[in-house]
């Protein structure tokens, strides 16, 4: 047992030592020799009640520095000395905050609690409650007229109240400074905590940014369709070998529904500074060649292309336009050119070349596309797919749609990953949806689904049709957001539709809903753990600070949003996925 556990079982019980004492004042008032002993008594009692509040205020303080909300506080203290503080991460930001004193301090509440232990066997208590509680009266207050006497003739009893209190004092300055170091520990580090979903955020938003102004094919009729697929892109682990500090790297795959001609691409370079690009690529993308563009070339998108995109950091001008002049790329030009027109770049590429190009813009940078095995990220042809929604309803009678344990909670990591992404952007505007995660189906003889690379679909609307979104949602919509999360949960939880097939989820009264996802809730813990099931209950019970927070303008209400599925969701399921993984 970790003296943060020891910690929280002595906070467990003081209550009842504190009504230990209470209930020997109730009895000593009625012995003979209660008026000789009442003032060394009341002075024991208060000694002691002051020093067992004033670790507990202690320790309540230490918690507040290191849990995420008033939520994960609260059930700390509510449970003292249960699961919750057995999580190892808690500890591990306990280590955080005293990173010099940590062992002292764990020293010390071992100390507290041998104090306390010496205390209770003084007020002869086993298992929390006084031993001879259950005696007559008379019989009671016969022995604690001796007891009485005895123990004020006998100073130890005063000693380890002394102890406590020095041991108290010591927890407390320990707390004082590490608390007033914390500040200066934190501002001297560039990213702390989880902020790369910040940087994960900014970085879903300039890429959609960027492909929203090149494909300016000006095609009004025509929408351009992306397969984004759902990763989860940066890990909890400390070992984790993705940079906080890097941009979010997203895999898409770019589709024609008419056309099965495919290519499985990357961005392999990017750049703030167009002074990396090749020396006949910068005249082309000078500011003033391009304002003095007026023609624009009318494309339609007739490919099948998977991506790996990095960010740039500065947002495209949509007044940007593409080049004109249609450029068909050779084998010594490949490495050279600008793409000026996105669907024509890749549909008419030197197959011999790996390098597509370039897509550039003016004062932002450069990124040049490059083809990659198509193994790494499947095509998605035209009816090569299916829904999770499907997937579940199958109910096992598809061999092909089969999912293990295994499977539905990477994909349950996944899909948190997404809503912790890139919930507010363009990617995933409303709430996520079964019947909106689908999976390519292979080609093998043995045709599966292929479970690894689950996706949601997005469509890139023709730029006139474009619209700044204000990113504000009322409370009701965080709140729907994340209990359509929790029904994808559960049903992950199950492997299967709760729903009959005559009754869609988005055609359900709010009430319905919410009492099919309470009738299923507390079964989640027996199927896959209590994280999991806490994971749910954090989704189906979202903290009224919190859901209030993510209401706000601007994308300060969704950074909170992010940080509150990363804590109280993302973790929780991706240690239950490492849990059965190791198992």
């Amino acid at each position: 047992m970790s003296g943060f556990e020891v910690a929280g079982l002595i906070l467990g019980g003081i209550p009842l030592l504190l009504e230990a004492l209470d209930r020997y004042k109730e009895l000593y008032r009625g012995t003979k020799s209660w008026l000789r002993f009442r003032s060394s008594f009341r002075k024991y009692h208060q000694e002691v009640t002051i020093q067992l509040t004033s670790f507990s205020e202690n320790l309540e303080e230490l918690l507040e520095s290191i849990v995420c909300s008033d939520y994960e506080l609260q059930l700390l203290l509510d449970n003292p000395g249960g699961s919750p503080w057995e999580d190892p991460r808690i500890e591990d930001k306990l280590r955080q905050l005293l990173p010099r004193s940590y062992e002292s301090y764990m020293s010390l509440i071992a100390d507290v609690n041998e104090i306390i232990a010496k205390i209770e066997d003084d007020l002869e208590m086993v298992d929390g409650k006084i031993a001879w509680n259950e005696e007559p009266l008379k019989a009671v207050r016969s022995k604690l007229e001796k007891k009485l006497v005895r123990a004020f003739r006998n100073s130890s009893r005063l000693e380890r109240v002394q102890e406590l209190e020095k041991k108290n004092t010591q927890l407390g300055g320990i707390l004082k400074a590490a608390l007033r170091l914390s500040g200066p520990r934190k501002a001297r580090k560039t990213v702390s905590g989880p902020k790369f979903l910040q940087i994960a955020r900014e970085s879903a938003l300039s890429i959609h940014s960027l492909f929203t102004q090149c494909w300016e094919c000006k095609v009004v009729t025509h929408r351009h369709s992306a397969k984004l697929f759902l990763e989860n892109y940066g890990s909890s682990s400390p070992s984790s070998n993705r940079a906080s500090t890097a941009p979010l790297l997203l895999s898409m795959c770019f589709v024609d529904e008419n056309d099965e001609f495919g290519l499985t691409a990357k961005i392999t370079e990017i750049s703030k500074d167009c002074s990396g690009l090749p020396e006949s690529c910068r005249d082309a993308v000078t500011e003033k060649k391009v304002a003095e563009t007026k023609e624009t070339v009318l494309i339609r998108p007739t490919v099948t292309t998977t991506s790996t995109v990095s960010v740039l950091s500065r947002r495209p001008k949509k007044s940007v336009k593409f080049l004109s002049e249609s450029v068909v790329p050779s084998v010594q030009a490949a490495r050279s050119k600008v793409i000026r027109a996105l669907c024509e770049s890749i549909r008419f590429r030197d197959i011999t070349v790996d390098c597509c190009g370039y897509l550039v813009r003016p004062n932002v940078g450069y990124a040049s596309l490059s083809a990659v095995e198509e193994q790494t990220v499947p095509q998605i042809a035209p009816g090569k797919q299916v829904t999770l929604l499907a997937i579940l309803a199958a109910e096992n009678s598809d061999a092909r749609c089969s999912m293990t344990k295994l499977q539905r909670l990477e994909l349950a990591v996944k899909i948190s990953a997404a809503l912790m992404y890139f919930h507010g952007t363009p990617w995933i505007e409303g709430c996520l949806k079964n019947y909106d995660i689908a999976f390519p189906v292979s080609d093998s003889e043995a045709t599966s689904v292929v479970f690894e690379k689950p996706y949601v679909s997005h469509c890139f609307p023709p730029p006139a049709a474009i619209t700044r979104s204000t990113n504000k949602r009322t409370e009701e919509q965080v709140r729907q957001s994340l209990r359509s999360l929790a029904f994808i949960l559960l049903e992950l939880c199950f492997g299967r539709s709760l729903l009959s097939k005559d009754e869609p989820f988005e055609e359900q009264t709010i009430g319905n809903q919410f009492d099919l996802i309470l009738k299923w809730q507390d079964k989640a813990g027996e199927e896959l753990g209590k994280k999991y099931a806490e994971a749910v209950k954090r989704c189906i019970y979202p903290d009224s600070d919190f859901v209030s927070s993510c209401s706000r303008a601007e994308s300060a209400g969704d950074e909170v949003f992010q940080q509150g599925v990363y804590s109280w969701v993302f973790r929780p399921l991706e240690d239950t996925l490492n849990f059965w993984a190791s198992n």
